[in-house]
């Protein structure tokens, strides 16, 4: 499906209230979500890794926090894109964490109470935690055991590129509110979901969203997925 999106949108394919359905599986891939974006994150097939994109450049982070090629071909099972197009950056000489950033970004935004926008970190790190998952296989088990079988590790003393939204309370079922955040370091070796950081200084770059398009996954390919099945 071709789309011509406006600046500022973000499109959104699949989400929560598949994998509430253990619906795991990918039907559109990396070479297709290109015409909705250069800048995003998402997961693969199987939940099998994240994507991270900026600058064009697309990236696939291992459950071992690793990085490795992307091709065309490869399938994400949920994804998140925009065209970034950052309207302001904050400057930051300070140490800041994750809690932070809605203060610092606040004050910047042209709209007071603006929930929903893209941002991009640049900065030395003193500590990003990272969250994975392994690879699932079928019968898939359940969203909540999946996040059982999460592996938690952690990166110290590194430059690194780190991009992601800020999602509003109301978007809660599609998506996840709050900051959703992936990160590549600078020598492009690792990467991964990013759970608490601690950064030395930086520069924040903010794109606000200001429309929304979500592309639902292909429901008719499984009959387990029944979106109306409890709607009666």
């Amino acid at each position: 499906m071709e789309l011509n999106l406006p600046p500022h949108c973000l499109f959104q394919y699949s989400g929560i209230e598949a994998f509430d359905l253990l619906e795991y599986d990918g039907s559109l891939s990396v070479g297709q979500i290109k015409q909705y974006g250069d800048f995003g994150l998402g997961c693969f097939n199987a939940l099998d890794g994240e994507l991270i994109a900026f600058d064009n450049h697309f990236f696939h982070a291992t459950s071992d926090g690793n990085l490795k090629q992307v091709l065309p071909h490869s399938l994400v099972s949920c994804v998140y894109m925009t065209h970034f197009e950052p309207l302001f950056q904050v400057d930051q000489h300070q140490k800041f964490e994750l809690a932070d950033l809605p203060s610092m970004i606040k004050p910047h935004l042209a709209r007071v109470g603006q929930p929903f926008y893209a941002l991009r970190i640049e900065a030395l790190f003193d500590k990003i935690s990272v969250r994975s998952v392994p690879p699932q296989k079928k019968p898939y088990l359940a969203i909540d055991e999946v996040v059982k079988q999460q592996a938690l590790f952690e990166f110290e003393n590194i430059e690194a590129v780190m991009i992601g939204f800020h999602f509003p309370e109301y978007l809660k079922g599609l998506t996840y509110a709050g900051f959703h955040l992936h990160f590549v370091t600078c020598d492009f070796k690792h990467g991964g979901h990013v759970l608490e950081f601690s950064a030395r200084e930086g520069t924040i770059q903010i794109d606000p969203i200001e429309s929304y398009y979500h592309l639902l996954p292909d429901y008719a390919r499984n009959s387990a997925l029944n979106l109306c099945q409890n709607s009666y």
